[in-house]
């Protein structure tokens, strides 16, 4: 008797949101048609009404720093001294007793 009486709810359910969607659909299509009427009307433009074209937000462009630091044994090796890793032989300069500041660009 209860799997029936589920059954039954299931398809009463069923009937009420095909009913639902129904009723949503006839609004938005005459909320859409009034839309459209009151912007033939007043001749708003898509960017007025906030529908122009998305565009992606792009990070801005940090500028590169000016090295600071080279290396010795190859000048062209160069360090601007920010964020991010610091490079292997200013790790190794330091390592062997050197300073951060013996590799300063002059």
């Amino acid at each position: 008797m209860t799997d029936a009486k589920v059954a039954e709810l299931d398809k009463k359910i069923a009937s009420l949101e095909a009913e639902r969607q129904a009723l949503l659909a006839e609004s938005r299509q005459a909320a859409l048609t009034a839309t459209k009427a009151t912007v033939a009307k007043y001749g708003f433009t898509a960017s007025e009404l906030g529908l122009g074209i998305a565009t992606p937000k792009t990070k801005p462009i940090k500028a590169k720093l000016p090295p600071k630091y080279a290396n010795p044994a190859n000048p062209e090796k160069t360090w601007a001294g920010g964020k991010g890793a610091t490079p292997l032989w200013v790790k190794e300069h330091i390592a062997k007793g050197g300073k951060l500041e013996d590799l300063l660009i002059k």
